[in-house]
Order: C-alpha cells, then structure tokens, then sequence
C-alpha cells in the first residue's frame, strides 16, 4: 500500500471523522498496512491531533511487537494526549525511557528506541499522582539530556519549580478545611467541570462530556479525546442538602461545544463558551425574555476575537469583566484580561492584568467575589504544585490587584484544579479537579473553609407569591440601596424563575431602602427599609404576596412550624388602604384560632381605619389546602372551602355585632384552591406542606 492511498485515505478520513464514514476504511488499512505505513501514519495522525485513531494503530504495532521501546513510548503519550490517565501511562513510559535516543525518529518503523521527551512525560505522570521527588528526578535529569534548545526545557523548568512548591505545600495542610466530592449525581466517568454555585448555594450549574442518553451526541465524538460534546447540566439542592438528579440545559446541540461559564444573582441570564467555528466564544442566554434556546454572541466587540475567548466573570455592579484570551500580545499561553464598563454603558478597551496575575504560562477561570475584594483564577504557573492551582488576588486600597496566593493544599493538588466558584458569602467554594479518588477525568468538589468567608455580607432572601397562584410578572423588579454604607451600595434585582424567590448580598448590620416596581418601571408599588442582620447571624427568609390584577404587594407572616414559637409579632398597619393576614391551619383545622395575637391585631388595625373615617372596607379571602389526603372532610377541595367559609362567617359576624361598624365591611371569597407539591406518603414533613395549608386575607 503506498502513500498515495495513505494521503487520500488520511484526507477523506479527516474529512468524514465526525461521521464515521470511513470506519470501515480506517479499519481496512490496519489490517493491510506494513508497518513503516502503520508508524508513518500514526505520526500523521499525532500531528493532526487524531490522538484517538493514532492510538489504535499504535496498539497494533504493539500487538506486533510488545517489547519495542519506541512503541510503548507512542503508546504512553497517546494515553496522555487523549485521555491524561496518567497511572495508565505509567507502565508504558516506564518501558520506554529504559532506552531513549536523542536522535528518535517518529517516522521511522526501524527506530526501536524511545524519545528523550518519554523522560519528561513520564515526570509529569509521577507528578500528578503526588511522587513529587520521583517526578524531580526525572525533571532534572531530563535537563541535563536534552539539547538546549528544546522546546520542552521552559516547560520542564516550570514542572521543578511546581515540584518545589509541592513538597512544601503538602508540609503545611489548611486546617478546618473540608473537601467532598459531590458523588455520583453530578460526576460520571466522563469529564465533569466548570461548575457555577448559585447565589444562595441552591443550584448547581455545570459542564460535562457524558453522552446523551438517546445516544444523539455519540456521532460526533472528539476525534481526539473521543469525548461527547461539551453541555451544560444543573442541579437544585433539596431541603435534605442532596442534590437532585442532573438536567440538560435545552440550548445545548449535541453536536458544538457548549459550556457554562457565569450565571447572574438571579439566575435571569447565563454566559456560556460555544464553539462553532472551532474558535470558542463567549456567548449570552437572555432568561428574563424566555430566550433560553436562542444564546446570542456576547455583544461585546473587545471581548469576542478571532482568538480563543474561553471564560468570563462579572462583578456585582456589573462595572468591571474579567475574561481569558490567548490573544496577541499576552504575557504567554492563555492570560486574563479586565474591561471596564463607561460612563455611556459601553464596554471598554480590553487590558491585560499584567505580570501580577499572568504568566508566560496558562491563567484560566477567572472568578470574582460579590465584594469585589477578591479574584479567583487558577493558574499553571510556577507558583503552582502541579498543574493548574487555585490562586486568589485581593484589591488593594489604590484598587490594584495584589500578588496572588496559592490557596494552598488539599484545596490544590498535584493535578489540574480550576473553575472556583463561591455562594455569595464564600461560606461555599465549588471547583473541578483531576484526582485519583475521581468518578472520571474531571470531577466536581464542594469545599469548606472559613478563610475563604466574605466579611460583612450577608445573604437576602425573599419569596415572592401571587394571591392569583400565577406566574409572577417578568417586569417586576426590585432595587436596593444603602442607607448608611460607608460606601455606596445599590443594585436591581429580579425574583428568579424557578423558586419565585429574590437572592442579594447585603452588607451586615446595615439599613436598606427596598423599592418594588411592578408594571411600568417606573411605578413603586411598595417601599420599605430593611435592617441587614449582622454577620454570622442567620437571615430568615422573608415573604410577600403579590395581588397581580391590582399590583399591590403586601408583607405576610412566616408560617408557624413545630419548632417554633406558635407567638409571632403582631402585624403592622402596612398604610391606609391595604392591611393583610397570611394565617396558616394545622393539619385538618378549618377555623382560624380567634384569641391568636396574628387574627386579633388584624382585626384592631382594621377597626383603626374605620374609627379613622367613613370609609367601607371589602376583606378578601384567598383560602388554600395542601394536596396531604384529608380523612376529615370529602376531599381537600371541601376543606379548602370549608376554610374560606369560616373565615368569612367569623368576619361578619365580628363587624356586625358593633354598631358602629355594622354595614361597613364587604367580605368577599376571592379564591379557595388546593395547592403545593404532590403528596409522596409523607405527612409528617410538616414543613413541606404547611405553606399551602392556609387563608390569606387582605383589605382593599
């Protein structure tokens, strides 16, 4: 067979890799080539980064010939290009540097000695498995081998320092610093990385290489990996602190390239890296307008180049942006970049970080900290104990970014740990890392550590419900601002989609002005002040409930638990025209406790307002019961009207027994429904249910 056949099989084959077209051919040539055509074209395939299919042919020169040093070398490497299996590699360079010859002939079928670099990726093995000094020896002694001008020797004098820094690392452990895998729910034999934590720690959203599960995806496997297709997942983490089973995201193709990158406080946008053109790029996921299968190129024209654009961070205020290139002009390999947002609202020009943060090496994944104080990025530069490290780079009081520190070790290890991503407080850090105890190549870990804690910020949270049960408006926005911040603190936030609830960091032990806009966005249709609870206490979730028909949003009590207080503070007049309860019944109960402290003040701030003036006040009643099987009532629909019709009794009755409120209150039965969650055979989860178990009421 000779080369005129290799070329055009090597053409049509590269041509049709995606599609298996030439299966049959490739598998045609392995059986009839010699082996100076096997050697010949599975150098070929090296360069081209066909590492998969040069495998293969390597596995046949080595059925041929087992002992052959330069095979066992061709094989080690292939197993590092395409997979970074590194213990699987190990045997075979082990075999190979037995017999190294500075003169190796890739192309050669005569060559039965191995490379001098066989020595350097055999070092690089040892130091991902964490045979640190091993790995030194090789290292140096591959120095001493190879001529100067190498183009190994920069990388491999990079690897001694990393060495270096391991040894020492490992002898000064973090204290209180707890790791977890987050098992098998997330991670899967396949690659699992770049996971972003929502705001409050309840989502998890991530990439993985998995294959689909209809099979979709498996056509176009990485010719050189022989990997799926890069998409997106998430997860929500339950009340138990399980995470649920994964979900794709719809916008993901299963044939590109899609992975996540940043999600907004939110969760109204997402930036994501696609790749269609085999340069990637930072693209835009529009949430709040239902765009979530039409991800539009990132409308920047400084971020988005003919270079490699792989990662993006934004800061709260959305002022500054921190993303990766490998554009000209760096300081070396991939660097990250900072633009500023002007005073017109447009992006800046890019600036390169500078030698601070970058080296002549890799920096990747850069992440910032809602405080803004704090830029996480990992980096597989000298300061590193082996391959990518998690660094952080704090801002000085002139607003510069200060010299980066190692996170240190076991949050590090000796191989590739990147995309760090912390809740809002930092209590949480989240991060992809190739360790041996992994599931697959990449495996998502959740750290603990309360160095890594953000000082003074505090998480809000508030849900936000409709009398209606409906969908909650996508124009209804919140804004906040300090009130007596040192510095200013202010900022727009939306209720997200999946829990209704508004997720923002405060700073502790501060005064927040809250204005809620509904409809036009210039229409306030509630404002209140909000005190911050201070740092390490913890936040309740507050409540509110939207009437939509009139855009009123009214303030409505906790519902009352097992484990807590049946006393809760009595309800304030909210103003003039609107004062609400939100009563919650026990199991079963279809009356409201009429001596409770919640209904007496109620009733009092409404007598208030008629002694006030001559108005009439109409009560409406929104009456609710859990989908819990009632053995009491009919069915959980009767129960629910039986709730709506007491109230109603109890109200009349109460007004119109005084005479000088007698005539003056309308009681109207707006809504009696039967809501919440499926019933799974669990009654006692009390807390699951209560929410839906209840009559709310409110004075128009």
């Amino acid at each position: 067979m000779g080369r005129l056949f290799l070329s055009l099989f090597f053409l049509i084959f590269t041509v049709n890799v995606y599609s298996q077209y030439s299966e049959s051919d490739f598998v045609g040539f392995l059986n009839q080539a010699s082996d100076q055509e096997l050697v010949n074209e599975s150098a070929v395939l090296i360069d081209q980064g066909f590492y998969i299919y040069a495998e293969r042919i390597t596995n046949e020169l080595l059925n041929k010939d087992p002992e052959n040093y330069n095979f066992n070398y061709r094989k080690g490497f292939l197993i590092l290009l395409s997979k970074s299996d590194f213990n699987r590699a190990i045997p075979f360079l082990e075999k190979a540097i037995q017999k190294v010859d500075k003169n190796f002939d890739s192309y050669s079928a005569k060559e039965t000695s191995a490379s001098i670099n066989a020595i350097y990726h055999l070092a690089c093995c040892y130091q991902s498995i964490g045979k640190i000094e091993e790995s030194l020896k090789l290292f140096e002694n591959y120095l001493t081998l190879v001529d100067k001008k190498e183009e190994l020797i920069p990388l491999t004098q990079n690897k001694i320092q990393q060495c270096k820094v391991a040894l020492n690392l490992v002898k000064k452990p973090l204290k209180n610093t707890t790791i977890n895998n987050l098992g098998q729910t997330i991670n899967s034999p396949f690659p699992d990385y770049s996971s972003i934590i929502s705001a409050d720690g309840s989502a998890l959203f991530f990439t993985s290489r998995r294959p689909w599960e209809n099979g979709q995806s498996s056509e176009f496997l990485d010719p050189s990996h022989d990997f799926n297709p890069e998409d997106i997942y998430f997860s929500l983490q339950g009340e138990n602190k399980l995470w649920s089973k994964i979900d794709k995201l719809p916008f993901c193709k299963p044939d590109l390239n899609e992975a996540s990158v940043a999600v907004n406080s939110d969760e109204r946008g997402m930036f994501i890296y696609k790749d269609e053109t085999g340069q990637g790029d930072i693209y835009y996921v529009d949430l709040l307008l239902n765009k979530v299968d039409d991800p539009q190129k990132f409308n920047s024209k400084q971020l988005n180049t003919d270079f490699w654009e792989t990662h993006l961070t934004i800061n709260a205020n959305e002022t500054a942006m921190y993303f990766v290139s490998d554009r000209s002009g760096g300081f070396g390999g991939r660097d990250i970049y900072q633009v500023l947002k002007q005073k017109n609202g447009e992006w800046g020009k890019p600036e390169n970080l500078g030698d601070k943060i970058n080296t002549a090496f890799d920096e990747d994944s850069p992440f910032i900290s809602v405080d803004g104080k704090n830029l996480y990025f990992s980096s597989d530069g000298p300061l590193s104990m082996g391959g990518f490290d998690i660094f952080v780079s704090k801002l000085s009081k002139k607003g510069e970014w200060e010299n980066p520190e190692n996170l240190g070790y076991p949050i590090n290890s000796y191989g590739d740990d990147l995309y760090f991503t912390t809740t809002m407080d930092g209590s949480k850090g989240y991060f992809s890392s190739f360790r041996n105890e992994g599931f697959g190549e990449k495996d998502i870990y959740e750290v603990t550590n309360h160095d890594l804690e953000i000082e003074d910020v505090v998480v809000f949270r508030e849900k936000i419900s409709t009398i209606e049960n409906i969908e909650i408006p996508s124009d209804l926005k919140i804004t906040f601002k300090c009130i007596d911040c040192k510095k200013p603190h202010e900022g727009i936030v939306y209720p997200r989609k999946r829990d209704n609830l508004i997720v923002t960091s405060l700073v502790a032990c501060k005064t927040y002005e809250f204005s809620y806009f509904g409809g036009k966005s210039t229409e306030v249709i509630l404002s209140e002040k909000i005190n911050a609870p201070c740092k390490k206490e913890v936040a309740a979730m507050s409540e509110k409930m939207l009437d939509v028909n009139a855009m009123t949003l009214v303030t409505v009590e906790k519902p009352i638990t097992q484990t807590e207080v049946e006393v809760l503070p009595e309800l304030p007049v909210i103003d003039n025209k609107s004062i609400s309860l939100n009563y919650f019944f026990k199991y079963n109960d279809s009356k409201i406790e009429l001596k409770g402290s919640k209904y007496r003040q109620f009733i009092r701030n409404i007598e208030k307002q008629l002694k006030a003036n001559d108005q009439k006040i109409t009560i409406l009643i929104h009456s609710s019961a859990s989908k819990v099987p009632t053995v009491k009532y009919p069915n959980n629909q009767a129960l629910s009207d039986l709730r709506a019709e007491n109230t109603k009794y109890d109200l009349i009755t109460h007004f119109q027994k005084n005479k000088q409120f007698k005539n003056r209150i309308t009681v109207i039965i707006k809504a009696a429904e039967v809501s919440g969650p499926a019933y799974e055979n669990d009654k006692e989860n009390i807390e699951k249910y209560q929410s839906f178990q209840f009559v709310f009421l409110k004075t128009e």
